[in-house]
């Protein structure tokens, strides 16, 4: 079991040009734990993925302007959570009690490989101070 959540937590946190050192992920691991972190954003590949490890969300965020945008190199990078093509962008409301979170959809009537309607909200999850809810 350890062996699998090493390797998610490497591919999750290693950016493609290699920047980071041996350990580094781990390292980071500890720190978000520590500081009880309950949610990372991060983006590069412009596509929505949420992926939760150790109690800690990791959020891909969306690319908004690109109305094509697909899920082709999820499953090369790792993804293993909920993913979805761009366009698009999250809305974020904290309060003392819950952080939401929202992918919430762009549609380009034509251009957009869509059903979905602008302005629809794809996902919705909640996290509260004691874990994912």
């Amino acid at each position: 079991m350890a062996t699998s959540r090493k390797r998610s937590i490497d591919e999750l946190l290693e950016p493609r040009d290699h920047s980071l050192k041996a350990g580094d992920a781990h390292f980071i691991e500890r720190l978000l734990a520590k500081n009880h972190v309950n949610i990372v954003f991060h983006g590069h590949d412009h596509i929505y993925a949420k992926q939760d490890l150790d109690g800690i969300v990791y959020q891909e965020v969306p690319q908004p302007g690109h109305p094509l945008g697909g899920t082709r190199s999820a499953e090369e990078y790792g993804y293993k959570g909920p993913v979805f093509g761009s366009s698009g962008h999250l809305r974020v409301t904290v309060s003392p009690e819950q952080s939401t979170v929202e992918y919430v959809r762009a549609v380009v009537p034509g251009i957009t490989r869509t059903e979905l309607a602008n302005a629809t909200v794809e996902q919705r999850y909640a996290i509260t101070p004691q874990g994912l809810k």
